[in-house]
């Protein structure tokens, strides 16, 4: 009886720390996509020639089990905008082409 009055709350202890941290990590993979595609559709919008395009992200859950802490991840992805036949068209005209 001793031993299953310790073990069985370490164990769920042990199951909501690892269910808390699978969250997350689902959480950030599924924010990092978005804002992945917004990007994309950001760059596929532009009428730059030449252009950095990024967004920031920033995931934070609060962990439960043996250790009570904030998780936190931030994720900046970028792009570039480049119009290929707008720059050809713009060396030909300063005669570089």
């Amino acid at each position: 009886m001793v031993e299953a009055a310790i073990v069985l709350p370490v164990f769920i202890l042990i199951l909501a720390t690892l269910i808390g941290i699978s969250v997350f990590h689902f959480t950030s993979f599924k924010k990092e996509c978005e804002v992945q595609r917004q990007v994309v559709d950001t760059i596929q919008e532009s009428n730059s020639i030449f252009k950095r395009v990024g967004e920031t992200s920033i995931v934070s859950k609060a962990t439960v089990g043996f250790k009570v802490e904030t998780l936190s991840r931030s994720y900046e992805p970028y792009g570039y905008v480049i119009d290929e036949a707008a720059m050809i068209r713009g060396g030909e005209l300063m005669g570089v082409l």
